[in-house]
C-alpha cells in the first residue's frame, strides 16, 4: 500500500487541525469526527471564521457562546500543493483567493462524455457509479464496492473496513472482535456530491453543472486512510478479550470459590 502525502496541520485555539483541501475541510488530529468544512465556514478577511472551545475541544462554524472565533487562512495560502493536485494546476497559476478556483473544463468535458471519476483506495482504483450506487475495481471490474451497504459516519461520509491485499470489504463483527484482521485499514470515502457531482446532480434531477462551484470534480481523488490503530477497533478488541476472560472465569468452578476465599480476608 503507498504512503499517503502528508497534509499540513495549523494550531488554532490550542487544537491541531489537520487540513484536508481535497474534501475542503479542516479535522481535529485527535478526534476524527471533529471537524468543519470550508463550505461552511464564513468568510471573513482573507480567511475564514471558525469557533473553538478548548476544554471540550470542540470546533464549529457557527458562533456559540463558549467558543472563540478565530480567523483561518484560504486553502489556497494553506495547502497550495493539495490544491494545485485537486485542481490540476501548476503552481504559477494558482489563484490568490479561493474564489477565483474553478473545475477544470477537461474534468467537465470527460465527464459528459460519459467518462466515470475514478477514486483511488490504498492504491487501488475504482470507478465511480453513482447511477447505480457502486464503485468499480478499474484492474477487476467484476469486483464492486456497494455503497448502500457502507455505513455513514457524521460528516455524512461512507466508512468501512478494507483489506488492501485482497481488496475487498471486511465486515467484521465488532460487538465479537478479538483480533485485528491482517492487511486492514478503515477507509472514509467522501460523501455523493464529492465522488461524482456531476452525477449526483443528475440523480437529484437538478442542472448537471450546478454543484461544480462548492464540489468541483478533482484530479487525483483518494479516500482517506486511517490504520486500526487510529480507529476503535482495538477498543472494541480489548473490551471483548476482557469481557471473554471474566465469563471464563465465571464458568470456572474454582471462581467461586476464590471469590469466597477473597470475600473472608
Amino acid at each position: 500500500m503507498e504512503l499517503q502525502r502528508v497534509l499540513p496541520e495549523i494550531v488554532v485555539g490550542d487544537i491541531t487541525l489537520i487540513v484536508d483541501v481535497a474534501f475542503a475541510d479542516v479535522r481535529h488530529k485527535e478526534f476524527r469526527a471533529c471537524r468543519a468544512s470550508f463550505n461552511e465556514m464564513e468568510r471573513e478577511g482573507n480567511g475564514y471564521a471558525v469557533y473553538i472551545e478548548p476544554e471540550l475541544q470542540g470546533l464549529s462554524v457557527t458562533p456559540h457562546p463558549y467558543y472563540s472565533k478565530h480567523i483561518i487562512g484560504q486553502m489556497v495560502d494553506l495547502d497550495p500543493e493539495g490544491i494545485c493536485i485537486k485542481y490540476g494546476l501548476e503552481k504559477d497559476s494558482l489563484p490568490k483567493d479561493d474564489n477565483d478556483l474553478r473545475c477544470d473544463p477537461r474534468l467537465i468535458e470527460e465527464r459528459l462524455q460519459g467518462i466515470l471519476p475514478k477514486i483511488d483506495i490504498a492504491g487501488r482504483k475504482y470507478h465511480i457509479d453513482i447511477r447505480v450506487g457502486e464503485l468499480r475495481d478499474s484492474t477487476e471490474p467484476h469486483s464492486r464496492i456497494q455503497l448502500k451497504a457502507l455505513e455513514i459516519n457524521d460528516a455524512g461520509n461512507y466508512i468501512f473496513l478494507y483489506d488492501h491485499e485482497r481488496h475487498n470489504v471486511i465486515h467484521a463483527d465488532l460487538d465479537n472482535i478479538e483480533k485485528e484482521p491482517e492487511n486492514t485499514v478503515l477507509v472514509e470515502l467522501p460523501h455523493d456530491l464529492w465522488l461524482d457531482p456531476i452525477g449526483a446532480a443528475r440523480k437529484e434531477g437538478t442542472y448537471e453543472l450546478s454543484l461544480l462551484g462548492s464540489f468541483p470534480l478533482q484530479h487525483d481523488l483518494k479516500a482517506r486512510i486511517y490504520p486500526l490503530a487510529e480507529t476503535d477497533v482495538p477498543i472494541y478488541i480489548a473490551k471483548n478479550l476482557e469481557r471473554k476472560n471474566k465469563d471464563f472465569e465465571d464458568d470456572d468452578p474454582r471462581s467461586e470459590r476464590l471469590r469466597k476465599k477473597g470475600r473472608r480476608i
